[in-house]
């Protein structure tokens, strides 16, 4: 295989790796903001009943485990920002920390 072939699979590879775990993020934000964009008239797929929480869980899985299995291909400068979008997409969603029910700026720091 030349260079370049190499080269572009690796580039390629870790691209469909940071979809996939994007993917899977978007996901499990979806899961854990129900109540809110039931409130909101957002989230489409699970607020208008398309897909049942377990259903969105099972699509999330498959996104990681894809993702999972395409890092091993990723070259490892590119693997340094996968674990930040990994890490910084689930405590973004998940609890304990669960960063999008705690805003950074407060409507009252503008007061």
């Amino acid at each position: 295989m030349s260079r370049a072939v190499e080269h572009t699979a690796v580039i390629q590879s870790a691209f469909w790796c940071l979809s996939a775990l994007l993917a899977c993020a978007y996901v499990l934000n979806q899961i854990f903001d129900l109540e809110s964009d039931r409130l909101n008239g957002k989230g489409l797929f699970l607020t208008r009943r398309v897909f049942r929480p377990r259903t969105m869980l099972f699509i999330a899985l498959a996104c990681f485990i894809v993702s999972s299995l395409l890092y091993h291909n990723a070259h490892n400068v590119q693997r340094i920002p996968l674990v930040a979008a990994l890490l910084l997409s689930l405590i973004y969603s998940l609890p304990p920390l669960r960063l999008c029910a705690r805003p950074w700026w407060s409507s009252r720091r503008w007061e």
